[in-house]
């Protein structure tokens, strides 16, 4: 699995969480994660089977992307 894209989350419920994607379209799940993580210790992740998911799941959150 490849982290491909990271930023941190600016409004709502996840303020100041960091959030990653990652693409295992080629692993074992043939899908692509979210993770969201506080401090390195507190989060959580959601899977999606497809990009489109992905880009819908990703439109509720503000997020500067610092890669």
């Amino acid at each position: 699995m490849k982290i491909y894209r990271q930023g941190v989350v600016q409004s709502g419920t996840y303020q100041g969480y960091a959030i990653k994607l990652a693409d295992d379209t080629a692993g074992e799940s043939a899908g692509y994660y979210v993770l969201l993580m506080q401090d390195n210790a507190d989060g959580y992740n959601e899977s999606f089977a497809n990009q489109e998911l992905l880009d819908a799941h990703l439109a509720q959150y503000e997020v500067i992307w610092s890669v």
